[in-house]
């Protein structure tokens, strides 16, 4: 039976870096990343449990597993994560509705990562539910970055209810920053 939750082991810890490893762009083949889609961040188990401090990652479990994650980052993660920093430091011009997005109560999905054995089964509709019940009600906006390259994950995320408010290119690559407007949704 499927369980979602707050993570509350450091267990669940260990298994979401190993899962946010093993769906790292350099572990996915080449052939696998368009029709499967990969993780562009990885959490180091140092990093998650001072992270985990700040706000609880969300997970689905089967048993004992991990089958699946979201990382929430609040804005203060970004004095621990520097890959969230820099993210908000380029987000700071970003508008929606005609307002700077930080000037709404925001978090950031650091990522969503399900387990290959469970994908195309709802396990993220799942996490998209229960961040819906828990967030609804203290934040305005959830907000993520989806690379260009990663089109399953952008098709996943907008069929979740999420909108590409703005595109961001950077050196490495150009990110679709999309929105739940949990307001509406």
């Amino acid at each position: 039976m499927l369980i979602t939750k707050f993570v509350s082991e450091d267990e669940e810890l260990v298994q979401i870096a190993a899962l946010s490893l093993e769906n790292s762009p350099s572990m996915v083949p080449d052939e696998l990343k368009e029709k499967e889609g990969y993780v562009t961040w990885n959490y180091p188990i140092e990093d998650l449990r001072v992270l985990h401090q700040i706000s609880p990652s969300i997970i689905v479990k089967d048993g004992d597993k991990v089958v699946a994650y979201v990382v929430i980052l609040l804005q203060e993660s970004e004095e621990v994560y520097k890959p969230l920093k820099d993210l908000l430091d380029l987000l700071r011009s970003i508008t929606y509705q005609g307002k700077s997005v930080f000037d709404y109560k925001i978090y950031m999905l650091g990522q969503d990562c399900v387990h290959r054995d469970y994908r195309g089964k709802g396990v993220i509709k799942l996490l998209f539910d229960f961040q819906k019940e828990h967030f609804a009600s203290r934040f305005e906006l959830g907000l993520s970055a989806i690379s260009v390259h990663n089109p399953l994950s952008q098709k996943v995320h907008e069929r979740l209810g999420a909108q590409t408010i703005y595109v961001l290119p950077v050196e490495s690559d150009t990110w679709n920053i999309v929105a739940w407007d949990w307001r509406v949704l």
